[in-house]
């Protein structure tokens, strides 16, 4: 079995939720899968195009401006069994990252993730 690797955080390890930035948090489940969550400027969300504006993200004292979205990009570690599944269904076949994605379609591979049985790991040995 092996997996995809997302994003590494060396304080991080053991920790179950972890922000990573503003817009952005990582998940790990204790089966081993993992999630990474963004809505930041220049991802695959509503705030894609945002990243350019300066200005958008940051108010005049420096303070971090709300960025809201509507929908998410995601990149996940977990067997490729699993991982090919979520492509299919979620991506149209094609590789991580998946964007635009609704918190209802979010939540469906949150809960495939997180439930991944010892028969998806006995499949692929």
């Amino acid at each position: 079995m092996s997996k995809k690797k997302i994003g590494y955080c060396k304080n991080c390890e053991g920790l179950n939720f972890h922000n990573w930035k503003s817009n952005a948090f990582h998940l790990s489940f204790p089966n081993g899968n993992a999630i990474s969550t963004t809505w930041d400027g220049g991802s695959y969300s509503d705030n894609y195009d945002k990243w350019l504006r300066a200005d958008f993200i940051k108010d005049k004292e420096g303070k971090l401006n709300d960025m809201p979205s509507k929908n998410v990009e995601i990149m996940f570690s977990c067997p490729d069994k699993l991982a090919k599944r979520i492509e299919k269904k979620y991506n149209d076949g094609e590789p991580q990252p998946i964007g635009y994605l609704s918190v209802e379609k979010w939540l469906e591979i949150v809960n495939l993730l997180a439930k991944e049985t010892e028969k998806l790991k006995k499949d692929e040995s």
